[in-house]
């Protein structure tokens, strides 16, 4: 049943794109249309008395001692700006903030006979450049110090403007409405603008031992692999192991027929396949991934696989104000994880069904104690496996015995399994406390082979997935 993922690559990257485009259109809007009342407030301020006689001091050191200030300062802006085109999160805010430049230079143009200094200007982009690339121990790149200046500078002319301004007896009271909600307005755009951070959500799988916590992990990125292919996807060193253990455990039809007819020769080479060994060390699995093209954020989703169970421990140290007992370092800091995090996934294996008792139960403390502590999260409920389920949902749709299940046929399915298990005694005690979290089935198309289920590849390499791709795409939405 080979499923066919363009129309879900496609909406997937329509979602990012028409979000971000919404985004950067609103910030364009504002900005053109603030531009010329700041400007107009800030023409007025020059006229008060008070800034004619700072004027007029200035002017009795050098006749051109204004037109340098205001070299000097688009030069700053120049300078900061570009060192803003160079950071990956920052280019687009580079963009709309040299449009307002470009506007506030018409203006100045337009008004006020300005004798550009050359020399002013460069030391001013100098000066931008110079103060933008102190990075304060950020990643290389990373140039939020300029984005800073400008904010600073920014807002903090304008403040004194404005103070300024409505300080002089001679002002005009029609305009204070429009000055206000200028200042505020053309501060709240730099601020929500520049300082826009690049880390998105953090993303936590918990799940008891054997549910299949690092299976899904793996299929995930699978699944951003094939919807995403000009994003960067990082995956642990522990992660990318586990998907090439994985991928070596699989076989292609030809090689599941070829083991079907050595069964009917009674031909057994005795192997034992395995999807992914479990290890008795702790291993932590996570992949960092860029949502957005225009405003890009870093995604991170991780797991940490225990030896045994672990997932009883976890409530009792999340959120702990104690001392810290030899041994007791990885339960706190997959605690310190779980508390971080801006969403959970819950992971319910379709084996167990219905028997949840025991990590249902944990998962509410984990849910109790988020909410104690007043930290919002946003969960989801994932169920793994969920394909042993499959001939259940064709008697209850219907279906002949050797109907195809594709990927049309997943809304239905997941209907079908979220009705199915919401009935459950144990999940229906889970739900009002994770304010009822969507549930996804998620799995592998699979083949026995040589007794055992393992997951099935096309002969280009390509394992079959199914529930991943809609998953994702309300995971990053």
């Amino acid at each position: 049943m080979p499923l066919n993922e363009e129309d879900n690559k496609n909406e997937y990257k329509k979602i990012l794109t028409d979000a971000d485009t919404i985004l950067f259109c609103i910030f364009l809007v504002v900005i053109v249309i603030l531009t010329p009342f700041v400007m107009d407030m800030v023409s007025r301020s020059w006229k008060t008395e008070l800034m004619g006689q700072i004027k007029e001091a200035i002017e009795s050191i050098d006749s051109s001692s204004i037109s340098i200030f205001i070299s000097v300062t688009i030069g700053f802006y120049v300078g900061s700006l570009l060192l803003l085109g160079l950071d990956k999160y920052k280019k687009v805010q580079a963009v709309i903030i040299s449009i307002g430049l470009i506007l506030t230079i018409k203006y100045l143009i337009d008004n006020y006979a300005t004798d550009w200094n050359i020399y002013a200007f460069l030391i001013g982009a100098g000066v931008g450049i110079a103060l933008g690339s102190i990075n304060n121990s950020k990643p290389k790149g990373d140039y939020e110090r300029a984005a800073k200046n400008i904010v600073m500078v920014s807002t903090g002319y304008l403040v004194i403007t404005y103070i300024i301004l409505y300080a002089s007896l001679n002002v005009e009271s029609g305009k204070f409405l429009i000055d206000s909600g200028s200042v505020l307005g053309f501060s709240a755009l730099m601020t929500n603008l520049l300082l826009y951070k690049g880390k998105g959500p953090r993303v936590f799988v918990i799940g008891p031992a054997k549910s299949g916590k690092t299976v899904f992990l793996v299929g995930c990125y699978i699944q951003l692999v094939k919807l995403s292919q000009d994003q960067p996807i990082n995956p642990s060193k522990s992660l990318y192991n586990a998907y090439n253990e994985l991928k070596g455990s699989t076989k292609t039809q030809s090689e599941i027929e070829a083991q079907h007819l050595a069964e009917r020769n009674l031909v057994d080479p005795k192997i034992n396949p395995s999807w992914i060994e479990r290890t008795e060390d702790t291993v932590e699995y996570s992949f960092t991934y860029v949502i957005g093209k225009l405003f890009p954020k870093e995604v991170t989703v991780r797991s940490v696989d225990f030896p045994g169970s672990y997932i009883v421990n976890i409530p009792d140290y999340m959120f702990a104000k104690r001392t810290i007992e030899k041994g007791e370092e990885e339960y706190v800091k997959t605690a310190k994880y779980v508390e971080e995090s801006d969403k959970l996934i819950l992971v319910i294996d379709s084996n167990n069904f219905p028997n949840y008792s025991e990590e249902i139960g944990q998962y509410i403390a984990v849910a109790r104690q988020m909410r104690e502590n007043r930290k919002n999260v946003k969960y989801y409920i994932v169920i793994t496996k969920s394909d042993i389920f499959i001939d259940d949902f064709k008697k209850n749709k219907g279906y002949e015995q050797f109907y195809s299940f594709g990927n049309k046929d997943y809304d239905n399915f997941r209907s079908f399994m979220t009705e199915k298990f919401s009935k459950n005694g144990d999940i229906m005690t889970l739900l009002p406390e994770i304010y009822g979290a969507p549930m996804y089935p998620v799995f592998y198309e699979t083949e026995k082979y040589h007794g055992a289920r393992l997951p099935l590849i096309n002969d280009n390499g390509n394992v079959y997935v199914c529930g991943f791709s809609e998953f994702m795409k309300d995971l990053f939405e």
